[in-house]
């Protein structure tokens, strides 16, 4: 009750708003923001997909993306689906910016079915010169789902992010133990690939710190 009402007591007008120059620069950062996010899961087999982003401010530092490739039995090529879940440290406008330039790049390395070790290098080194100057860093989870015939495997690889989470159509709970530095950090930055899969019933979970926070 102390502290509520230590709180409450502090005065208000001290914070500045923002100005009308700014306010029009964060409605289009944000606009851009949104932009760049997909409008709506892909529609694959056997799986649900539903995704939520909630920005804590008007423009945040979350994002995520999928990556789906279709059946080619000539090429023996199985379907795929890549999911990428990222959080830019910080918040506003810089990360907003930061968070353009790596969902770009993140389009680019993830193309054509690249194992999730190999996105998060190329990623990692793409935006390093950016992370350098910027003193940001990405937290960033990449899982690629492979479907098999009574299967999908799951290979997964994390950097800085939570780990992911399986819910088993038993009810148990697994935790992925995905380790690792956030992308950004070290320029000699190795990352480590975790296999597994899902199956019928199974639910799996991937979410950024806005969760646990």
């Amino acid at each position: 009750r102390l502290l509520a009402e230590r709180f409450a007591e502090q005065p208000r007008a001290n914070a500045a708003l923002p100005s009308a120059h700014e306010t029009t620069e964060l409605e289009i950062a944000r606009r851009m923001q949104l932009s760049l996010l997909p409008e709506l899961p892909p529609v694959m087999p056997d799986l649900d997909i539903a995704a939520l982003v909630l920005p804590a401010a008007e423009i945040g530092g979350d994002f995520v993306g999928y990556f789906p490739r279709g059946a080619d039995p000539e090429a023996s090529v199985q379907r795929q689906l890549g999911v990428a879940v990222g959080d830019i440290s910080g918040k506003g406008l810089g990360a907003a910016l930061l968070l353009s330039g790596t969902v770009v790049a993140l389009n680019t390395v993830a193309a054509g079915g690249a194992p999730p070790t190999r996105v998060a290098d190329a990623l990692h080194t793409a935006m390093l010169p950016y992370t350098s100057r910027s003193r940001m860093t990405i937290a960033f989870c990449y899982t690629l789902l492979t479907q098999h015939a009574d299967h999908w495997l799951l290979q997964t690889v994390g950097a800085g992010a939570i780990a992911p989470l399986i819910r088993r159509a038993n009810g148990d709970d697994i935790w992925i133990e995905t380790a690792g530095f956030p992308l950004g950090t070290f320029i000699a930055a190795q990352h480590r690939e975790i296999e597994t899969h899902l199956d019928p019933g199974d639910v799996l979970l991937l979410f950024s710190d806005g969760i646990v926070e």
